[in-house]
């Protein structure tokens, strides 16, 4: 789903398309995957999990909020951050632990990502790890965003690899604070339970 920008309702359009998606859903027992990102704000990313979730019928456990990991930088907003000396930026998991919280799955997918405003690998890897040592590895997905090819290796980017390259390595660093088995769930368990119907 998207938004128009700060302040601004989530489009007619859009519902609608929540709801058929979650009607076929909940009719042949597929997951339903949801584009959540910035603009939305985290308001609206919890409307649309309990629009999906209590209007629509979709199982907590078959919904997927993707690009999660695009809420993890306070403020959301960069002029807040410019125009204000005081605010400072820092990592915050709130909307992520209500939406795990609710049963849904959330998707860190956005790792490597060029757009500036968005949280680094560093926010990422800060808050997954917070997420996992409260117990919430069963319901996370790890992923890219890869979707052209100026975020290719060939480009000089990282390309499909990228998560696998940058990401794993560092859990597997903190096995001391995480278990092994979360990374296995992220990658592999979670995607095949999610996938499966």
């Amino acid at each position: 789903m998207s938004s128009q920008g700060e302040g601004s309702e989530i489009p007619d359009c859009e519902w609608e398309t929540l709801h058929a998606l979650a009607k076929l859903a909940t009719e042949t027992g597929m997951s339903l995957h949801v584009h959540s990102a910035v603009p939305m704000t985290p308001d609206q990313v919890i409307s649309v999990a309990n629009c999906a979730i209590k209007d629509c019928g979709v199982k907590p456990e078959r919904l997927l909020m993707m690009h999660l990991d695009q809420y993890l930088r306070v403020p959301y907003n960069i002029d807040e951050y410019i125009r204000n000396f005081d605010v400072c930026r820092s990592v915050d998991i709130a909307l992520q632990c209500k939406l795990l919280d609710m049963g849904c799955n959330i998707g860190f997918d956005s790792w490597d990502s060029l757009v500036f405003i968005l949280p680094d690998n560093y926010d990422r890897l800060k808050a997954l790890v917070e997420l996992l040592r409260r117990g919430y590895g069963g319901q996370i997905v790890l992923g890219h965003d890869v979707f052209d090819k100026s975020h290719s290796a060939s480009f000089g980017y990282t390309g499909f690899t990228g998560f696998s390259v940058n990401a794993i390595p560092k859990l597997y660093e903190m096995m001391d604070i995480i278990d092994a088995e979360d990374i296995d769930r992220m990658v592999y368990d979670n995607p095949a339970r999610i996938l499966a119907y």
